[in-house]
């Protein structure tokens, strides 16, 4: 059997000329299979943003654009894995029926939410 580690979120991953991503700026728990995803999309907004003559402000507006998604996968993967790890009989009825009660529509939005996302252009690399 192996634990469950989690941290907790950072006040900040940009300082100066240096900026964090992926799991090292917002390490999340499994649970939505987004740790991944997360890091590309802060890859792909990162170099949309980045502009050579002014890093700390680009990197500044990288963390501006991308906190607020990147933890709100931090808290619903954590609040995933918290409920699916409820053991109490009457707990694990409560969650299992309320499941199967949430509208159909709620979980696809729930679904879109985390597979959409809006991919700024990139200039195509010159080597």
């Amino acid at each position: 059997e192996f634990p469950m580690v989690d941290r907790d979120p950072l006040d900040r991953w940009t300082v100066g000329r240096v900026t964090l991503l992926g799991d090292a700026a917002h390490a999340m728990t499994p649970n939505m299979g987004q740790g991944a995803c997360q890091a590309i999309e802060d890859g792909v907004v990162l170099a949309s943003l980045l502009d050579p003559t002014d890093i700390p402000g680009s990197l500044q507006a990288y963390e501006s654009r991308r906190r607020p998604r990147a933890r709100s996968f931090v808290d619903r993967s954590w609040t995933a894995g918290r409920l699916g790890q409820w053991e109490s009989g009457l707990a694990r009825a409560v969650r299992d029926t309320l499941t199967r009660w949430t509208p159909r529509r709620v979980v696809e939005r729930a679904l879109l939410d985390a597979w959409t996302v809006d991919v700024p252009h990139l200039a195509p690399w010159s080597g």
